[in-house]
């Protein structure tokens, strides 16, 4: 399989993060990022979890643990 088709089949829930190559999961890192940011906007809980129910279940403990660094990245910053 070519690294575009495997990353968008990872992209979109039909293969699993441990299928997947090194050099493909890091492509997903930026797209990971991009989610766990949109994630961490949110401005309450709930929308928080409205936007983690739209990333496939493969990627979902990525992007959350990625939400979670962002969020307290930005908030330490704020109490700078």
């Amino acid at each position: 399989m070519r690294p575009s088709e495997e990353l968008r089949a990872l992209l979109t829930g039909k293969q699993e993060w441990q299928e997947t190559s090194d050099a493909v999961r890091s492509w997903a890192a930026f797209f990971i990022y991009r989610h766990a940011v949109e994630v961490a906007r949110k401005p309450n809980q709930d929308a928080r979890r409205a936007a983690l129910d739209v990333v496939p279940n493969n990627l979902r403990p990525h992007v959350e643990q990625e939400a979670r660094r962002v969020y307290s990245r930005n908030r330490n910053n704020k109490e700078r």
